[in-house]
């Protein structure tokens, strides 16, 4: 929204002031190149039927989550805008890693942190963003393996949200098309939370799920994972070229890109012997992203009633220490018009996706001591997610997942009702299901339901 001249604007001009750049510009002047921003504000209570594991610390039956967010946009000129985001967020108990974030290499959840600081030249035909933006791909709706760049804080995964991606992105528009060349300086990766959290696997990062293919040791064994991040030097940077296009009959995206993996291996670094005897051997690594190329593209054929659409990304790794695989999204959404005359609802729609997963090179080496495989997430699942838009107050909807092989799964039955046009409720059952080292069965203590409220101004 473009905030105007009131009492409340002005009570807050000092704060909107600092996030355009420390005041550049009038805030709230009511003309054109005045600063606009837009604010969220979520509060929820995270309720758990089942306690954790007993090596799981906080095994509180309830959190308490809230996250306040901030993004401005200040355009003194129609070639140039400067955008600032940032978030608070909290909990009781506190699933954060740290307090303040990390810049350009980060993998911690923190409870104060920027989403966004960009600043974006237009011209004709061609357009230039330097700093932490967005960086999206893919046309999957519920999940596209080829939206791998921009990393989610997921210290809470029942209210994940993106953190943008340092970058400097030139594009230049050839009609509907679109060229794009992104250089990736920074190493940030996936956000975790606590090592104490029940959200966490208790080997220090949510990385890996599957530890079946760890040494083995007699004995009781615990992992202590560690991130070994890439370097701030040029010849860690990564490279992302995009050609988007848009056709009467379907759009597409073809791309290329080098650099840093999507999904790092596990380097084994120690051997620590149980300190006495009968304790637990203690395997340390280093979690790591090797240097691959990746081929990637998809398509998207658009109907009034139906949306039919595919991603695929294919990774190489020259080093060999980690599989080159072909990650796939094979996806479909429709509306179901008989069901909504039946139910007297405005829209009932329903999407079905499938997210494939094939090795076309198995690594040759033992040292990773674990390849991406053990922690690539979606790899050969069905999901599938029913969407019933009442009217425009309230929506129910009930979305799931599950492994085709391993048999673990996930569910969640919710609902959002809009009692203003700037106040939603929103409320979930979820569920998970399968063994402790699956995707899903890692979280199967963690069934459980919420209610919150998301606030917009």
């Amino acid at each position: 929204m473009t905030c105007k001249p009131s009492h409340a604007c002005r009570r807050i001009a000092p704060l909107l002031g600092a996030l355009a750049f420390l005041g550049i510009g009038e805030a709230c002047a009511g003309e054109a190149g005045a600063l606009r921003w837009t604010g969220t504000l979520e509060a929820f209570g995270d309720a758990f039927f089942d306690d954790p594991a007993q090596t799981v610390r906080q095994r509180d039956d309830v959190i308490a989550w809230s996250r306040l967010s901030l993004e401005a946009s200040y355009t003194p000129d129609p070639s140039i805008s400067f955008d600032l985001g940032a978030y608070a967020a909290g909990s009781t108990p506190d699933l954060m890693a740290r307090t303040w974030g990390e810049a350009f290499q980060a993998d911690e959840a923190a409870n104060f942190d920027l989403t966004r600081a960009n600043v974006r030249w237009r011209g004709t035909g061609f357009d230039l963003v330097v700093g932490k933006a967005p960086l999206k791909l893919g046309y999957g709706d519920l999940y596209s393996p080829a939206n791998r760049f921009e990393p989610h804080d997921y210290a809470n995964p029942l209210h994940d949200f993106s953190m943008g991606l340092w970058q400097a992105t030139a594009s230049v528009y050839l009609g509907d098309d679109r060229l794009s060349l992104s250089v990736l300086p920074a190493d940030e990766r996936p956000r975790r939370g606590d090592d104490e959290s029940r959200w966490s696997t208790g080997a220090g990062n949510t990385s890996f799920f599957d530890l079946s293919a760890l040494p083995a040791i007699p004995g009781p064994v615990d992992l202590r994972v560690d991130t070994a991040f890439r370097s701030l030097e040029p010849e860690d940077w990564g490279a992302l070229l995009t050609y988007t296009g848009r056709r009467q009959a379907f759009d597409f995206y073809l791309g290329a890109h080098v650099g840093a993996a999507a999904y790092p291996v596990l380097r084994g670094r120690a051997l620590l012997p149980p300190p006495v005897p009968g304790a637990a051997t203690t395997i340390v690594g280093d979690q790591e992203l090797l240097d691959t190329a990746s081929a990637l593209g998809g398509i998207v054929i658009a109907r009034e009633r139906y949306k039919l659409y595919a991603d695929a990304v294919w990774q190489h790794t020259p080093s060999d220490k980690d599989d080159d695989f072909l990650r796939y999204l094979l996806g479909a959404q429709f509306r179901l018009v008989p069901l909504e005359r039946w139910l007297a609802v405005e829209e009932a729609r329903a999407t079905l996706e499938y997210a494939g997963d094939v090795r076309t090179r198995k690594a040759d080496t033992t040292d990773p001591i674990l390849v991406s495989r053990f922690g690539r997430p979606y790899a050969n699942y069905a999901l599938w997610e029913l969407r019933l838009i009442v009217d425009r107050w309230l929506q129910l909807y009930g979305k799931g997942a599950a492994n085709v092989y391993e048999g673990d799964a996930a569910g969640l039955v919710g609902f959002d009702y809009l009692l203003t046009d700037d106040l939603t409720v929103k409320g979930a059952v979820y569920l998970f299901a399968g063994d402790a080292d699956t995707q899903f069965g890692l979280w199967r203590d963690n069934d459980g339901a919420y209610l919150g409220l998301e606030l917009r101004f």
